[in-house]
């Protein structure tokens, strides 16, 4: 893009498949004005978008002011420029809005329709330090992983602590991350309210041994959704924009998804949306009915069409013989898919908690374990024999023992 469109510098601010934005660069002039093309739709014959155009007041405390949109265009067409121009000449005349719009079409369909990238084997260069986790062992560097399990078992707890480390760029709760990593992270819900994980990250930094007005370096940024989240790619971006969010965490699949929740075509749209953010994506999942009265299977919902789907997955179970004194948890996670990576163990962690008169949970200690115990409460049936096998390693074992033992 040219530096001087018709009076205003340009620059491309965010590109990717769904959200165009450019921005305006004034050192001298009062306004920044900053054009989003958003909700691409491509078809044969039709490149619709909706444009919305703000407008900022340098130098002042306040919010932009959006003077334009957002309307639906098709971008292959040449005549709405002047028409879209016409309510941003009157309210800046010294700037020619028709000739700035015509200018920024031919840019949004360009990088819309043209290649993300190419490359060739020759030009690859691996980078033999770079960690494929952006949280070790639990959260891929790229890419979508699911954390599942069945309800009231911790996995949205559990989320709240690794978005912790990802704001704090710190080895927490036994797990490693990459400080150059650490930044803010966006949770998009669908399923509780801000209240809630507010109050588990306020707990889990009193259990940190933290002031309750102590916070993170980065900030964790709550947005909370309706509708499906692949009708809302744009938007997620337009937050991973504003914010610079490291990670996004999606709590759940089953209410964002929207539609069957066992069919193949809402759980593809869903993880292709998730996986076009190209970032890391933490989504929470349920485990079947099937599986909570069973649990001799470890399958979340969405069935084979998720677990194609995700890059990494981790099932969350409650360990109960583990779990029985007051206040206190013992969940096991046990990796049940993994594309790149080499195979995890079973990992636990100790959930220690106290609660106000409310009953809500005021202070929560996390610390990693590890060990048989895990193995015995993953829940699988093989997982079951694997435990009773590694407890006597030199007896002879029947299926009644491990019926009992297991």
């Amino acid at each position: 893009m040219s530096d001087d469109v018709y009076g205003i510098k340009l620059v491309d601010a965010h590109h990717s498949e769904d959200l165009h934005i450019y921005e305006t660069i004034e050192d001298t002039e009062l306004l920044t004005f900053r054009f989003e093309f958003a909700r691409m739709r491509d078809r044969s014959d039709r490149l619709s978008a909706e444009i919305t155009v703000w407008m900022e007041f340098n130098g002042q405390d306040a919010p932009p002011k959006r003077v334009m949109g957002p309307v639906e265009q098709n971008l292959l067409s040449s005549t709405w420029a002047r028409s879209l121009a016409k309510p941003l000449q009157e309210q800046t005349p010294e700037y020619d809005w028709h000739g700035i719009l015509s200018e920024l079409i031919p840019t949004t369909i360009e990088h819309h329709r043209g290649f993300v990238r190419m490359t060739s084997a020759k030009q690859w260069n691996p980078e033999p330090d770079a960690s494929p986790f952006l949280i070790n062992p639990f959260v891929a560097a790229s890419g979508v992983t699911v954390l599942f399990g069945a309800g009231m078992t911790g996995k949205s707890t559990i989320a709240v602590a690794m978005a912790m480390g990802v704001r704090t760029g710190e080895s927490l709760f036994g797990y490693e991350i990459d400080p150059a990593n650490a930044g803010p992270v966006l949770w998009v819900d669908y399923e509780a309210h801000e209240d809630e994980v507010f109050e588990r990250d306020l707990a889990l930094r009193l259990g940190m041994g933290k002031p309750a007005d102590w916070h993170p370096e980065h900030e964790l940024f709550y947005a909370r959704m309706r509708g499906k989240f692949a009708n809302s790619t744009s938007e997620i971006r337009r937050r991973v924009h504003e914010s610079g969010a490291k990670m996004i965490v999606v709590d759940s699949v089953a209410n964002a998804r929207g539609g069957d929740a066992v069919g193949a075509e809402e759980t593809i749209r869903l993880f292709k949306a998730m996986g076009s953010l190209e970032m890391p994506v933490l989504a929470i999942d349920h485990l079947t009915k099937q599986d909570v009265r069973e649990k001799d299977t470890v399958t979340p919902y969405g069935s084979v069409f998720t677990i194609n789907e995700a890059r990494l997955m981790w099932s969350v179970q409650l360990n109960e013989s583990a779990s029985m004194l007051p206040a206190t948890r013992m969940l096991n996670m046990k990796m049940e898919k993994q594309n790149r990576f080499a195979h995890k163990p079973p990992r636990g962690w100790l959930m220690e908690y106290e609660s106000n008169d409310h009953d809500i949970i005021s202070r929560l200690k996390i610390t990693s374990k590890s060990g048989v115990d895990d193995l015995k409460a993953s829940g699988t049936k093989e997982s079951r024999i694997m435990y009773v096998l590694s407890n006597h390693p030199n007896e002879y074992i029947t299926a009644a023992r491990i019926a009992s033992e297991g």
